[in-house]
C-alpha cells in the first residue's frame, strides 16, 4: 500500500469530509464545505488552492 493509499483510507474516515472525482476528472479527491482539498492521481497527491467542487459531504444517518 503506498503512502497515498493509506492517506485515502484515513482520509475516508473523517466526517466532515465529502469524496468524489477531482475538477481534472483523474483520480479521486476530498473536501469540504464545497471545495476540494486535495486530490489523488495513481501514485501521487495534490494539494488544491481550495477550488469549488460539484459533491457535498455525505449527510448523517
Amino acid at each position: 500500500m503506498t503512502a497515498a493509499q493509506r492517506a485515502m483510507t484515513e482520509l475516508g474516515t473523517w466526517p466532515d469530509l465529502a469524496s468524489g472525482p477531482p475538477r481534472c476528472s483523474v483520480g479521486h479527491a476530498f473536501g469540504a464545505a464545497g471545495h476540494e482539498l486535495v486530490h489523488f492521481e495513481e501514485h501521487d497527491a495534490h494539494a488544491s488552492p481550495s477550488r469549488p467542487c460539484d459533491w457535498e459531504r455525505p449527510r448523517a444517518s
